[in-house]
């Protein structure tokens, strides 16, 4: 295999790692416990360099080379993960992917599906085009969910006493104990079954606490088709958080039911 192009621009506590074109985010942090150079993914697209405490910068620089090819195995692995999203790529809207594309009448908007931002592409300290995504995204899941919820509650008779559209980094959703729902934005994202599956989940709750035989049974007589949906989440829901990682823009909003 021939050598890698690698160059690195250390940045603070954040450095630019350039492998064969393709431009990488590296934190470096030190830790007191660390015993060797550690590299892992973050979960917004991101790698992190942890070194031990009497590690060197200069370490840290031969590491990063030794790992290139590792990086770029990982990333590849994870499309999307890492990468500034751009006119003419795709993106999972209710289930189905659907092209970036500019307005050809007005090429101030971008449209997907049946939505449509505006964006103007510019350089540093301008928001990305996955920064814009996020934000309208997340606007758009506060105003499709709820409704969602509602309306199954009033189905199965259930008191919902509050709705809330967060950017949970590992909960698709919860349900307190005072009968309070909690979603993931990324809902949106997935396709109608599985959306309503996880509603019907946290709904399920307010009958049954717990994940025990009777939330089970209760389960199955909501949503007879959960295993297809947790399949698929098993499968592709990692997938929304690489390529919309959770706490980098956006706040989620609290909704009254």
């Amino acid at each position: 295999m021939a050598q890698r192009q690698v160059e690195i621009q250390p940045e603070g506590s954040v450095w630019q790692v350039r492998v064969d074109g393709r431009q990488i985010r590296v934190s470096v942090v030190r830790h007191r416990r660390a015993r060797r150079y550690i590299l892992r993914l973050r979960e917004d697209g991101g790698f992190q360099v942890t070194m031990p405490p009497r590690g060197t910068y200069r370490a840290v620089r031969e590491f990063l080379k030794e790992a290139a090819d590792w990086m770029l195995k990982v990333l590849a692995a994870r499309p999307g993960t890492g990468q500034e999203l751009k006119i003419g790529e795709k993106i999972p809207l209710r289930g189905r992917w659907v092209f970036l594309e500019r307005d050809p009448k007005d090429p101030r908007w971008v449209c997907f599906g049946d939505q449509r931002i505006e964006w103007k592409e510019g350089g540093a300290g301008k928001p990305s085009l996955r920064e814009v995504l996020t934000v309208h995204l997340q606007q758009l899941a506060r105003k499709e969910l709820p409704p969602r919820v509602r309306q199954y509650a009033a189905v199965y008779g259930l008191e919902v006493r509050g709705i809330r559209i967060g950017d949970q980094r590992t909960r698709w959703g919860s349900c307190s104990a005072k009968g309070r729902i909690s979603l993931n934005w990324r809902l949106i994202l997935m396709p109608p079954f599985v959306r309503d599956y996880l509603i019907l989940h946290e709904l399920t709750h307010l009958r049954v606490p717990g994940h025990g035989a009777d939330f089970r049974k209760e389960l199955e007589r909501m949503c007879p088709y959960w295993r297809a949906a947790e399949m698929w989440i098993r499968k592709e829901g990692q997938g929304l958080l690489w390529l919309f990682p959770p706490g980098r823009v956006g706040k989620g909003g609290a909704i009254g039911s």
